[in-house]
């Protein structure tokens, strides 16, 4: 085995598989690829993609994979020409795959964290709503006491008022009455009676603080005695000169 055939089996490692009981291994072609292979080889492409149905654009498994077999292809008709220049393409195409992983390792990490937040955005929306509601059951039950509180203020007013009216009118009613007693107080009656020991005239003030007797001449006459009785006061007046006419 030539160097060229130890490069392509390092570069394109031999298939083995088993049939009959049988292991089979198929090595890489060494023979040069000529023109018409390198066009064979894009036809075959083209019709392979269209067979099995590959996306035209953005991330389709059958396309990356029908791609990746034609550069395998381009590394072995380069290796068997130059094994240098091989190695160097099959350089580039390890970190093209291993920039592919890193790629396909942060979208698959990216979609979890989507779906992890995704999953924390439901909860939290879930306790949100859960809260809304337990908030608004709150408000709609302070709003009830308010205004069941604000009725009760209301006949509590009214029924102040009423009893405020009340106590007023009622007031008012004592208040014409003590002023009807109080004129009539004021107006003093006069009583005129006859004195049985004594010709004089006995005057009654009804309500009064201090009594006074008057006779029909004032200076002719002093107060000799009084008389009591109930709300009035009888004086008995007599003349300066019959002091003990009334005793």
């Amino acid at each position: 085995m030539s160097q060229t055939e130890d490069i392509l089996n390092s570069i394109l490692p031999p298939r083995e598989w088993t049939q009959e009981d049988q292991l089979w291994v198929q090595y890489v072609s060494s023979t040069p690829a000529t023109r018409a292979d390198v066009v064979n080889l894009q036809e075959d492409l083209d019709k392979w993609l269209q067979q099995r149905q590959a996306r035209e654009t953005g991330i389709c498994p059958i396309r990356e994979e029908l791609y990746s077999q034609c550069f395998d292809e381009l590394i072995r008709q380069v290796t068997i020409i130059c094994a240098e220049r091989g190695l160097l393409l099959l350089r580039v195409r390890d970190e093209i795959r291993m920039t592919i992983c890193a790629y396909q390792s942060l979208y698959e990490s990216s979609i979890a964290f989507g779906m992890r937040k995704a999953l924390q955005a439901e909860q939290r929306r879930n306790q949100h709503n859960k809260k809304m509601k337990d908030l608004q059951v709150a408000n709609k039950k302070l709003r009830d006491e308010v205004e069941e509180l604000e009725n009760k203020i209301t006949q509590i007013e009214k029924h102040e008022a009423e009893r405020r009216e009340q106590e007023e009118r009622k007031h008012k009613e004592e208040v014409e009455i003590l002023k009807k007693m109080n004129a009539q107080r004021k107006e003093a009656t006069i009583v005129k009676s006859q004195c049985t020991n004594c010709p004089v005239v006995c005057i009654l003030f009804v309500y009064a603080k201090e009594l006074q007797a008057y006779s029909r001449d004032p200076t002719a006459y002093t107060a000799q005695q009084s008389h009591r009785s109930g709300r009035g006061a009888f004086l008995c007046c007599v003349p300066f000169n019959k002091r003990n006419a009334c005793t």
